[in-house]
């Protein structure tokens, strides 16, 4: 048995939730780009954990829940769905792709066949958009051609206990919009929301965690894992500002604002910093971090008290 829903098209991107929001988005006839998909989520946040087993503490650059939030933010209807049982989510989920209906899975991207990580990750999101007796194909974020894993490993990877959220056989899907998304009228709201997250840190996402990131330079001496986690890991670039930084040209298209710019202007600066990071790591060094990290935690937090005044 092979099984493929109709009329999906895999348009590669740079973060796997963007990227997965705005593949479901276009199979429902919206083009949004990724990056003002990134802000209208209210994607912008900091994340800093110490894990076991990882080369160096685990940073990410966005806030919790993105797709969540750009549900909420955009009067979408979204739909989440946990089964406990490996083997019922797994129907779950192939019922779905029998009614044509593109999901968002969680998982953990050690076990994707595809894949070949050295690491676990299990915040990583797929659409599964086929399946046969012994394999599901997804499509997933940069890959070019939609990817096959065995259903052993898919399960494994769904099932998986890395933290700092274990997937949970997670399977949400979003509702076909019956109108229009409110870009226009809830646009500078959410920017302003998301830069006071930034502000207020809840659960320690935001410039806390930024500040410890700057303040534990030290602790960062994996240059290959760094280099992952501040470029490659579903970043888009900068570990997420390069795509925040675009948000904020495209945001001033839709509804301009001065405010807007200057912190695209701050933001620059910010991704110029890690670029100049980046360049040092790819050559196999650890450069220092200390002080870079500093500007930047001084640049985002100038960025965070402009657009929470929008």
């Amino acid at each position: 048995m092979y099984y493929k829903i109709k009329d999906f098209h895999h348009i590669p991107g740079k973060n796997c939730v963007t990227t997965a929001l705005r593949n479901i988005l276009n199979y429902y006839h919206i083009l949004l780009s990724e990056e003002l998909i990134l802000g209208l989520a209210g994607g912008l946040g900091f994340y800093y954990v110490e894990l076991p087993g990882f080369p160096n503490p685990f940073i990410g650059g966005n806030s919790s829940n993105m797709i969540g939030r750009f549900c909420r933010n955009m009067d979408l209807e979204l739909f989440e769905l946990r089964k406990e049982n490996p083997e019922a989510a797994h129907k779950a989920m192939v019922g779905k792709i029998l009614s044509d209906i593109p999901v968002i899975i969680k998982i953990d991207l050690f076990y994707l066949d595809y894949f070949k990580s050295k690491f676990h990750f299990s915040g990583h999101r797929i659409i599964p958009v086929a399946i046969d007796d012994e394999h599901v194909y997804v499509a997933d974020t940069g890959y070019r051609s939609i990817k096959k894993t065995s259903i052993e490993n898919f399960k494994k990877g769904r099932t998986s206990e890395y933290g700092p959220k274990p997937p949970g056989n997670l399977q949400l899907f979003i509702n076909k919009p019956e109108k229009d998304l409110p870009i226009l009228d809830n646009l500078w709201a959410i920017i302003r929301r998301n830069a006071r997250q930034m502000i207020n840190s809840p659960n320690g996402n935001g410039l806390t965690s930024l500040e410890k990131f700057a303040s534990n330079a030290d602790r960062f001496t994996n240059s290959e894992y760094l280099l992952i986690q501040i470029e490659k890991a579903g970043t888009g670039g900068a570990l997420g500002r390069l795509m925040y930084r675009d948000f904020l040209s495209e945001a001033n298209l839709y509804r301009p604002h001065k405010k807007l710019l200057e912190a695209y202007k701050l933001y620059s600066e910010v991704v110029e910093i890690y670029q100049d990071i980046v360049k040092e790591l790819k050559k196999g060094n650890i450069p220092d971090l200390k002080t870079p990290l500093g500007q930047v935690l001084d640049y985002e937090r100038k960025a965070a008290e402009l657009l929470a005044g929008l």
